[in-house]
């Protein structure tokens, strides 16, 4: 007789005997219950009535269990009734609907005294996308000895495999799990589960898989004692046209539990990831380790980490006529910790209602990058990287070429506190750095420009956090630091070349335009910033709005001489910039008379009365021929914004007009006057309120429409104010395309 089967396993290789005591009987094919009473030498009407669970009384099917008249029954002797095993009867279906087509199939058998069981399933698809195809088993067995412990396997496989229009490809996926318990209670579990994956297409072939093992045990039953452990290797490969790159990382945790149900855990992890390709390169890796204690039920608890990371990459690529080659590195360390005690309101121990928790990460590294750019004309056919193309051989960089070298270190740091649904955070970046900058201004003249960097970021907000919303009000400050030096040297002059030389590698500048060096002078910036911000979340609803912003830039020129010019900018949130320029004899007086107010109104190609001669004067383009204008730049001299502020004045005279916006320009909407401002006042003010925008329907341009409508209103010989509409009289200033 054949053995009945389940999948690949055998559910009876030969006729079972049956052990002394035992009256079970294990069914083979061909078998009924007349062979069958006739084999054990007891009645058959009775070995019937014994079995009332068969199906079909004229016939056996292959493993069925029979109980023997006179076997123990349930609650007897201790015995306990085994369900017979139910056959496999396969399910089959299939589906055609909108040009697709699936099928599927499963079957299931089991055997409950063998404690096994197999579950297959096979299902495909197709459609216009392409086909699809799995195959699932799932498979278990359990095994209890004489003392009661028992042994529990698992298993689970599953492949699957399609193709559509952009290539084919395969996965497999495979779990094991075997779990052993003790009478005591006490149980250990083993894991296993492997992935593997292939693809071939348009795109190019990847492969990869991962593979974890994992164990866990519990202490007897009623004690919290345990401990886990876990380990995964992942990795996977990409190939395609133009790049070939790779993945691959580990992790192993482990967790011990005490008898007092406090929970050690440590994690250690390694992560690398590689990417070439024609024009670029990428590498990062990163060591971890991480390390957490945990009180019973959460109440407290501590982490504290470490982490190592080292990338480098770099990039070639032309944009607007210029090829761009970049290569950089940075290594950083960080380091992490939070701690937290009590719990949600109701949930928490009696002493600690509310939750407390603090978190802090700081971060140190070092940064280093090099870019070079070159006219598409000179870098065809070239290699244009920094380690090619660079000052340290002026020959090598051709004429419009540049190269920058920025070196910085950097510490960023964020710390977030809460007490029950109150949130608090605080973050800073400062790094410290060198920039140098070189410029091939002409064949044989190279610009070189050099000095300390630094920067300052620092934010800080204060919010609540009910769960289903939250809400974090925040103020953000940066400033950022640049004292350079900068001068011109013509490298065809021996002098110069030697100069030029001196400057680079040993940071000494001329100090003085001479022999073979041109245009030196000092260059020290500096550039504020800060933001109002509202960040919050209401469900799954995020949103942030910015509130009130302004930036402020220093930019002071030194030349030999002890000549300074001074530029600041200010803007208002997204109101017109304004550009103060101011120059200073040697004795450091500023030359009031040559003192500029620059604004640059946005106009988007468009027409505007920016530009209209009714306004102001309009100067000639400096737009190339060709292009066409963004924007208009608004000038005033000193003596022009001195006539402005007449005009100001004269359009909120009492005797003529009361125009309350104008009056505004002063601070005082009421009562105020331009008699004690100065024109830096006034330049000022008029970037300031009236609305936050650019453009023609901006702040800025109401302002100036304003002063230019009310300034005109005089008193006629009837006494009686009224308006002078004349087309010559325009306000002071110029107008110019940019």
């Amino acid at each position: 007789m054949g053995a009945p089967t389940i999948g690949n396993t055998s559910l009876s290789a030969t006729r079972p005997s049956l052990p002394e005591g035992s009256q079970d009987f294990v069914a083979e094919h061909g078998d009924t219950f007349g062979s069958v009473a006739k084999q054990l030498g007891i009645d058959e009407d009775e070995l019937r009535k014994a079995n009332p669970q068969a199906a079909n009384p004229e016939g056996l099917y292959p493993g069925q269990r029979l109980t023997v008249p006179g076997s123990p029954q349930p609650g007897r002797d201790g015995a306990t009734a085994v369900d017979a095993a139910t056959p496999g009867r396969p399910s089959v279906g299939a589906t055609i609907k909108d040009g697709a087509v699936s099928a599927s199939a499963k079957i299931s058998a089991a055997d409950p005294v063998e404690g096994r069981s197999t579950t297959s399933e096979l299902g495909a698809s197709a459609d216009k996308n392409g086909i699809k195809a799995t195959a699932r088993v799932e498979s278990g067995a359990q095994v209890t000895d004489a003392d009661g412990s028992k042994v529990k396997g698992e298993s689970t496989t599953t492949v699957g495999a399609g193709a559509d229009n952009k290539g084919v490809g395969v996965n497999l996926a495979a779990d094991r799990k075997t779990t052993s318990t003790q009478p005591d209670g006490s149980s250990s579990v083993s894991s296993t589960s492997t992935t593997g994956n292939v693809r071939i297409g348009e795109d190019g072939i990847s492969f990869g898989g991962s593979r974890k093992n994992g164990t866990e045990t519990k202490g007897p039953e009623g004690t919290l004692a345990g401990t886990s452990e876990s380990t995964e290797n992942k990795g996977n490969v990409t190939l395609s046209r133009d790049s070939i790159g790779g993945t691959v990382g580990s992790e192993r945790t482990s967790s011990n539990t005490d008898a007092r149900g406090r929970t050690t855990s440590t994690k250690q992890s390694q992560d690398t990831s590689v990417k070439l390709g024609a024009d670029s390169f990428h590498v990062d890796k990163t060591f971890g380790r991480e390390f957490t204690r945990k009180a019973p039920g959460n109440a407290a608890e501590i982490t504290a980490g470490i982490s190592l990371n080292i990338k480098a990459d770099g990039a070639t690529a032309s944009k607007d006529g210029t090829t761009t080659s970049s290569i950089g590195a940075e290594t950083s360390v960080a380091l992490k910790g939070n701690a937290s005690i009590g719990g949600k309101a109701g949930k928490a121990p009696a002493k600690t209602p509310l939750r407390w928790s603090l978190e802090g990460n700081i971060t140190a590294g070092l940064r280093v990058s090099a870019e070079t750019r070159v006219p598409d004309a000179q870098a065809k056919g070239k290699d244009t990287s920094p380690v090619r193309v660079n000052p340290l051989d002026p020959d090598s960089m051709p004429k419009g070429s540049q190269f920058t070298l920025d070196t910085a270190a950097f510490v960023n740091t964020d710390v977030k506190a809460g007490i029950g649904i109150v949130r608090a955070q605080a973050k800073s970046s400062a790094e410290d750095g060198f920039t140098v900058l070189a410029e091939k201004t002409d064949t044989n003249r190279i610009r070189l420009t050099a000095g300390p960097t630094a920067a300052l970021s620092v934010s800080g907000g204060l919010g609540v956090d009910v769960g289903v919303a939250s809400a974090m009000l925040g103020r953000g400050d940066k400033f950022s630091d640049a004292k350079l030096t900068s001068a011109e040297f013509d490298l065809s002059d021996p002098q110069g070349r030697a100069s030029y030389r001196e400057a680079l590698l040993t940071g000494q500048f001329p100090t003085d335009n001479g022999a073979g060096v041109a245009d030196v002078k000092t260059i020290q910036k500096l550039d504020a910033a800060t933001q109002v911000k509202l960040d919050g979340s209401l469900a799954s609803f995020g949103f942030s709005v910015k509130g009130t912003g302004s930036t402020v830039s220093d930019v002071i020129t030194t030349r030999p001489g002890n000549l300074v010019t001074r530029e600041t900018t200010v803007q208002y949130d997204d109101n017109v910039p304004l550009v103060i320029t101011r120059k200073y004899d040697a004795d450091q007086k500023e030359l009031i008379d040559e003192r500029m107010y620059t604004y640059k109104v946005d106009i988007g190609g468009e027409p505007t009365a920016v530009s209209s001669s009714s306004l102001m004067n309009v100067a000639p383009s400096a737009i190339p021929p060709g292009k066409q204008a963004t924007s208009r730049e608004v000038s005033f001299t000193q003596a022009d914004m001195s006539k402005l502020k007449g005009l100001a004045a004269h359009a909120v005279a009492k005797d003529l007009a009361n125009d309350a916006e104008v009056r505004k320009l002063t601070g005082d909407s009421a009562n105020g006057t331009f008699d004690t401002m100065s024109n830096e006042d006034l330049s000022v003010a008029l970037i300031k309120g009236m609305g936050s925008t650019n453009g023609e329907g901006g702040g800025f341009m109401q302002h100036l429409k304003n002063i230019f409508v009310d300034s005109k209103i005089v008193r006629g010989a009837d006494g009686l104010p009224q308006l002078l509409d004349d087309a010559q009289t325009r306000l002071p200033g110029t107008v110019r395309d940019r």
